[in-house]
This record gives C-alpha cells, sequence and structure tokens, in this order.
C-alpha cells in the first residue's frame, strides 16, 4: 500500500497535470486518510526535534514574549495559545488539527462544492488523489520550518505560503482531472473552500477580540 502511495505521490507531483490524475484510478478514501495521518505524525516529528534543538532560555524567552502580546491585546485565550504553541502538547494538538482542517479544506468542501456543480461521485478516488500531494507539502513544510525558521524566518514564510498555493492549485487541477469539472467550475470550488477558511479565520478573530474586551 505505502509503496503505490509514494509511487503515485511521484507520479502527481512531478507532473501536476489533468491527464496525470486521470491515469491514477484508486477509489480508496481510508488509504487516503492514513496517507495524511502518516504525514501528520512526520510532520509532528520533525516539529518536536525543531523546538528540541532550540535552546531552552531561547524557547522560554520566546513563550515570554509571547505571553506579553497576548497581555497587551488582553486575550486570556490568545496567552493560553501563544504559551503553549511551543510546548510538545501544543505542537502535538497543532498537528492533529492541521490534518482535519486539511481534509475540510482541501478534501471535503472541494468534493462538495464540486458535487454540487455536476461533478462525478466517488469520493474515495478524490480523496486518494489529494493525499498524494497533500502528505508530501505537509512533510515537507515541516522540512522547511526545521532548515530556515530560525535563521530565515521570512525565507521560511515565503517558501510555506508558496507550498501553500501549489497545494490549492494542485486541488484545481485534481477536480479536473478526477471529477471532471471545466476550468470555471474547479476554480469556483476551490474559491468556494478558500472563502469558508477565510470566513472561519475572521470569526476566530473577532471571538479573540470580543473576549479581549470583555475582560
Amino acid at each position: 500500500m505505502l509503496k503505490q502511495l509514494l509511487q503515485d505521490s511521484d507520479t502527481i507531483l512531478r507532473r501536476p497535470t489533468v491527464k496525470s490524475f486521470q491515469q491514477i484510478n484508486v477509489d480508496n478514501w481510508q488509504w487516503a486518510f492514513i496517507y495524511l495521518a502518516i504525514g501528520a505524525v512526520v510532520a509532528i516529528l520533525i516539529s518536536l526535534i525543531n523546538v528540541s534543538l532550540i535552546a531552552p532560555t531561547l524557547v522560554s524567552a520566546t513563550e515570554q514574549e509571547n505571553l506579553k502580546l497576548a497581555g497587551s491585546l488582553g486575550s486570556s485565550y490568545l496567552a493560553f495559545y501563544l504559551t503553549n504553541i511551543l510546548k510538545p502538547s501544543g505542537i502535538i494538538v497543532g498537528g492533529i488539527l492541521s490534518l482535519f482542517l486539511e481534509i475540510l479544506f482541501l478534501i471535503l468542501l472541494p468534493y462538495w462544492s464540486g458535487q454540487a456543480l455536476g461533478g462525478s461521485k466517488g469520493f474515495g478516488n478524490f480523496a486518494y488523489k489529494c493525499s498524494l500531494f497533500i502528505t508530501p507539502i505537509t512533510v515537507l513544510s515541516s522540512v522547511i520550518a526545521l532548515s530556515f525558521s530560525r535563521q530565515f524566518p521570512l525565507l521560511s514564510l515565503f517558501l510555506s505560503l508558496a507550498l501553500d498555493v501549489f497545494c490549492i492549485y494542485v486541488v484545481y487541477v485534481n477536480l479536473q482531472g478526477t471529477m471532471g469539472l471545466s476550468k470555471g467550475k474547479s476554480a469556483f470550488a476551490v474559491f468556494v473552500s478558500i472563502m469558508v477558511a477565510a470566513f472561519l479565520f475572521c470569526a476566530l478573530t473577532a471571538f479573540v477580540a470580543i473576549g479581549a474586551l470583555t475582560q
């Protein structure tokens, strides 16, 4: 199973085209989620290594700076998040949360939108192909953070954003190759997912802001 997943990932990442997606026909969402979970575990381990390489005094100083930032904004929710983000428990929870967000915004929402726009059925096939590029990109993002985040934080941020854009583009291509949608409908399905993500982000920001104002 893993060997086939890796081979198919190589095929998609080398040539992320509609034809490449059409050549792969595996209807198995269980394999997709297992592959995504493996990628999440590897990413969490890399992040734990990244934090362990940082001097404890630097970690403590970063936590104190985050706490001051949260205090200046008057949010206990933000303070809790910022002071736990570098702890192993925070990294693990963050990795699990990232996995669920990837499934929601890069697989479920595009698929549901594609279905509403008249795309062909076959969730297992669509999810399998999505996992072929989401998993390697997740791991690569963690490697970039490990390699560049301390010395070159801006470069790390730029590369991470570039990978996110690439991932969204390949979802767009997958909608065409797997669900048979036109370019316009595929773009709209991706747009819906982005708008929902933006709405939830704004809602979360508003929740934190309201919490700060009411304290």
